[in-house]
């Protein structure tokens, strides 16, 4: 986690957070992108208090044993705000559209140029 998802959502995370002025969505950020940056940050903060456990004693402390289901007893273990299934998703149909976009452009020049 630490070696591998970690570094690869920060990335991500810091091209939404630097390049969110270029954001077409009616002047609002999709959710998805804000669940994102919810969800990377929990995780950089759960990494710094894995860090500061010493032994499966103090491990245990963050446990709630009066949970009701495991996820709830380990809580402290995992971000609330999951990863945001539909990113990669949606990420894949602006890529789509951007790519049509030039292409049209592209077509509209070359009919521009071939006229003049």
């Amino acid at each position: 986690m630490k070696e591998v998802f970690l570094p690869l959502n920060k990335q991500r995370m810091d091209i939404i957070l630097s390049e969110a002025a270029l954001i077409d969505h009616a002047h609002k950020i999709p959710d998805y992108l804000i669940d994102l940056v919810n969800h990377v940050s929990e995780l950089n903060a759960m990494m710094k208090r894995w860090e500061t456990i010493t032994d499966a004693r103090h491990a245990m402390s963050f446990v709630d044993n009066n949970a009701d289901t495991p996820k709830e007893r380990y809580a402290a273990f995992y971000p609330s705000c999951e990863f945001p299934t539909e990113l990669n998703r949606e990420l894949e149909k602006k890529h789509a559209h951007l790519i049509y976009q030039k292409n049209t452009l592209l077509d509209a020049w070359n009919q521009k140029e071939k006229r003049d």
